[in-house]
């Protein structure tokens, strides 16, 4: 049977929980889309509207002008006649000869219906002019309109185009997304049968998963035996561990992988030594402190790492992890800043190393005892290493740390084991490579 991991499991349950979230999100942006779509084709329709509105109105001023230029037209052609009749009798009236006195004739009454005529015709002339103008700007304001109205109709019937194409195509990817979440979750719950069918058959894998998804009872008082219990872990469940944070965590991953290429890469058991160390060397503390993470964030509602707080000589430590607003109380002792109530936080440090490093780092470690104090309660987690320092060794370490207010507990695996999960998970890369690379050379049929 094909080995899974828990933390394979969870990176699928991740990307379902992406593809779900994309697949909501595209279809919420498809119906903001769509609707701002039906505002503008809505829009175009009013514009529509209006237009052909504005366009009626101008046609009928457009007729009133045109008869006021006809009417005025009129008025000018009577006017020009007037003024010939005027003329005319004027001519005639002068014509005339003088009468038996000797006087010419009187046409004073002729020639000023020739200056009214004349005034006729001037006004009449104006006043053309002036209906021609408004003929010609009615007629310019009606061709606005119609031009307005086309370009309303235009942009009306594109926006309804474009609904109809975004509808289909929309409809169209919302399907394909569907299908695709479909799928998603289909192989995830192909995960958890298989998943369920190896807890069943590795009984180390189903420790793990129950030590994974522990959670503390509501009304429990964590004790020291309760941590314990929770970071004394075993061997095998130190190497799921080791295996679910290179599945979980991409930094870690890719330094396994880094050591792994590495190793690919050496001449010989000297340079593959030297490889080892170096793993030895960078790796088991980042472990430890996950592990503790990982052990003890289920009864704090946040956990903060590598909190800074800054000393009174001017330099300044990191809090390996704080546990904020706790939801159970934990009590780890007799006297002040062992105990910390639901609400309150606890603040620790983890250190991972052979006894006599351990040894070496009291003072460092008295030094980040000060970053607690903010703390209800405070901590220091080393791994069991430490039982290997001599008595009076140890009880010196004890009592530093005490004296300090963050109390030493050595519950951790050795680093001995860590090393060792650590190691087994980078030479599992390697049969891993190896298994893929049989099954490209010699494919299932």
């Amino acid at each position: 049977m094909t080995q899974v991991s828990i933390g394979q499991v969870e990176n699928l349950d991740e990307a379902l929980a992406g593809v779900v979230r994309a697949s909501e999100s595209f279809a919420l942006s498809c119906q903001q889309l769509a609707a701002r779509i039906a505002e503008k084709r809505e829009e175009a329709e009013v514009e529509e509207q209006k237009s052909s509105q504005l366009l009626e109105t101008a046609l009928g001023m457009e007729g009133q002008a045109a008869k006021a230029l006809d009417a005025a037209r009129a008025r000018l052609t009577d006017a020009n006649l007037e003024r010939a009749a005027a003329n005319s009798a004027l001519g005639a009236c002068q014509s005339q000869g003088a009468d038996e006195n000797g006087d010419s004739p009187d046409c004073s009454a002729e020639e000023s219906d020739v200056a009214a005529a004349e005034t006729q015709v001037a006004a009449a002339d104006q006043a053309l002019d002036q209906a021609s103008g408004a003929f010609e700007q009615a007629k310019a304001q009606r061709m606005r309109m119609q031009q307005r109205l086309d370009l309303g109709r235009r942009a009306a019937s594109i926006i309804q185009g474009q609904e109809a194409s975004y509808h289909s195509a929309s409809s169209a990817r919302l399907h394909s997304v569907n299908e695709l979440a479909g799928r998603a979750r289909l192989r995830i719950g192909n995960a958890g049968a298989a998943l369920d069918e190896y807890l069943a058959q590795t009984p180390g894998a189903a420790s793990f998963a129950g030590w994974l998804r522990w959670s503390p009872e509501i009304k429990a008082v964590v004790t020291p035996a309760h941590l314990n219990k929770r970071l004394n872990i075993s061997s095998e469940t130190l190497g799921h561990f080791v295996q679910y944070l290179s599945e979980r965590d991409p930094g870690f991953r890719s330094k396994i992988s880094g050591y792994h290429e590495k190793l690919v890469a050496c001449n010989g058991p000297v340079e593959r030594h030297a490889v080892q160390l170096q793993m030895r060397k960078n790796l088991a503390g980042e472990v430890a402190e996950q592990l503790v993470i990982r052990a003890m964030s289920p009864l704090a509602k946040e956990v903060v790492t590598q909190q800074r707080s800054d000393l009174l000589n001017g330099s300044f430590t990191k809090t390996d992890f704080v546990l904020k607003d706790l939801r159970v109380p934990m009590v780890l002792g007799r006297g002040e800043g062992r105990s910390a109530g639901v609400g309150e936080s606890v603040a620790g440090e983890v250190k991972c190393g052979r006894a006599a490093y351990i040894y070496r780092e009291k003072d460092h470690m008295v030094t980040q005892a000060f970053g607690h104090k903010e703390a209800a309660a405070s901590l220091t987690i080393c791994s069991r290493d430490v039982k290997d320092l001599l008595p009076h060794e140890e009880e010196d370490l004890r009592a530093a740390l005490r004296e300090a207010g963050s109390p030493l507990v050595g519950m951790l695996p050795r680093k001995e084991e860590v090393d060792k999960a650590c190691w087994q998970a980078v030479t599992a890369l390697s049969t891993k490579s190896e298994q893929n690379a049989d099954s490209r050379k010699y494919p299932s049929v």
